[in-house]
């Protein structure tokens, strides 16, 4: 029961963080639709070239943000006892970024096409793969073991989507997988060390690498974004010009 209580507060925390994934994908939904209808495919593919491992990587400085100002929050506002919830606390914010392509990009361009079966496989390979890491991992290594579990399952699930609306729509993967690394090598890095400034400035460094090799990528990604905000800025301005969700319904 204590190992629970423990454990749910690093997961009510790490849910917190997936609420903003959550409500993008929403929106990230009718934008394909609204460019599949128009026929600019070629933005969606510059979507996961360029914008989607863009916002992985910074999501994942983020998450390690999070995980380091938590990791002396819990002990001041919880009791000391909830000090153990900070491993897999790491870990699990880790996770997002193994999420985030799955929960903001594939899982819409899958709902987008009508491919929604593919989301169903993906969900019960990750599945499976919970069930069986956690009996592997728990007996030895506890609720870290179980942290574990689910950040395998949830890498597990997201490679089985990539790979099959790769196959199925030819999508880029580009550097989104690179994109990952920083926030799980701090996870990783934490749950050896427990230190959370060494981890902290690996996850910096890493993605201050990353991000230097990748800087004009990432400028395309910004650049998309500015093109895709001023375009319906405009057509939230012009009374003639119906908004393109609007126009991509009107298709459908």
């Amino acid at each position: 029961v204590k190992a629970l209580g423990i454990y749910s507060l690093a997961t009510q925390i790490n849910g917190i963080m997936l609420q903003l994934p959550t409500l993008a994908n929403t929106l990230i939904i009718t934008l394909f639709i609204t460019l599949e209808k128009e026929g600019q495919t070629d933005r969606i593919q510059r979507f996961f070239k360029d914008l989607l491992p863009s916002i992985i990587l910074l999501a994942g400085l983020a998450c390690v943000v999070t995980a380091f100002c938590f990791t002396f929050l819990i002990p001041f506002v919880f009791n000391v006892e909830f000090v153990e919830s900070v491993p897999p606390l790491w870990i699990l914010l880790g996770s997002i970024v193994l999420m985030l392509p799955r929960s903001m990009g594939y899982a819409a361009m899958a709902s987008a096409k009508s491919t929604t079966f593919m989301l169903l496989i993906a969900t019960l390979v990750g599945a499976v793969t919970n069930v069986l890491f956690n009996i592997i991992l728990i007996p030895p290594f506890g609720l870290v073991g179980c942290a574990w579990a689910t950040a395998v399952s949830v890498l597990a699930g997201t490679a089985t989507c990539s790979l099959l609306l790769k196959r199925k729509f030819k999508i880029v993967l580009s550097w989104t997988y690179l994109a990952m690394v920083p926030a799980f090598s701090a996870a990783v890095s934490f749950t050896q060390t427990r230190d959370p400034f060494w981890s902290f400035l690996i996850c910096v460094g890493i993605t201050g690498l990353i991000g230097y090799f990748k800087r004009d990528s990432i400028k395309a990604a910004f650049d998309l974004l500015k093109n895709l905000w001023i375009r319906q800025i405009k057509d939230a301005d012009d009374p003639d010009v119906e908004p393109s969700v609007v126009r991509a319904a009107a298709k459908q």
